[in-house]
């Protein structure tokens, strides 16, 4: 009876013993698949799929870069006519026929001319009309009373008819111009030429000599041009 009584007592410690063996079995199988989920939903909070990224529309970046690309371009490359061999008096500050130039002396062009036809203040200084020659010179010389306080040419312009000035003549249209002495730096319209005291109301087409420009004005879309306008930038 007593070897009865042990045998059982054997028997349930293995039975309880194999149970709790199960249970730690269970426990850690259920450990593990808590933590196989926890990385899971990690890896999915941390790599989004490829249908919940945002992705650039590859046209618009591409029309962008080549739309500032053009401008830099623009900006960066201006056409110029420093060697133009048709434009080389005006690279020295001169217009064809005229006895003065960019930076000449007011009291030079007096002593020389006599007082011009008319004369008064325009932008920033005294302007001079010599009627019978067509040219005006604009300039910074100041009036004190009556008297002329000197300075020198700052703008000039012709506007004497079939004058040939830098190798065309005034009375030709843009396109006439363009073909002999090529395409010009840039073209103005009116409405660009809104806010300039001289160029109010025309079309222009300019040539940048680097030190000097040169203007061919009208009034009337493409020419003929009316007058010539040589400029010191300096």
């Amino acid at each position: 009876m007593r070897k009865k009584l042990i045998m059982l007592f054997i028997i349930l410690n293995l039975l309880t013993i194999t149970a709790c063996s199960r249970n730690v079995s269970k426990d850690d199988e259920n450990d593990r698949a808590v933590q196989d989920e926890t990385i899971t939903q990690n890896e999915d909070i941390d790599q989004p799929s490829n249908d919940d990224s945002i992705e650039e529309d590859p046209v618009e970046e591409d029309l962008d870069t080549d739309e500032d690309n053009y401008e830099a371009d623009e900006d960066s490359n201006p056409i110029t006519h420093e060697d133009n061999p048709l434009l080389e008096l005006a690279r020295k500050g001169r217009i064809d026929g005229i006895d003065f130039g960019i930076g000449s002396s007011t009291e030079e062009i007096i002593e020389e001319w006599g007082l011009p036809d008319d004369y008064d203040y325009f932008m920033g200084g005294l302007y001079f009309s010599y009627d019978d020659k067509n040219v005006l010179f604009f300039t910074s010389a100041v009036k004190d009373n009556e008297e002329i306080i000197h300075g020198e040419v700052k703008c000039m312009g012709s506007y004497e008819e079939n004058k040939e000035v830098f190798n065309v003549k005034i009375g030709m249209t843009f396109d006439e111009i363009i073909a002999i002495l090529g395409e010009p730096t840039y073209t103005s319209t009116p409405e660009q030429n809104e806010d300039s005291e001289l160029l109010y109301g025309t079309w222009a087409i300019v040539y940048d000599t680097e030190d000097y420009e040169i203007d061919f004005v009208t009034r009337v879309e493409n020419g003929p041009v009316d007058t010539v306008y040589l400029w010191g930038r300096n």
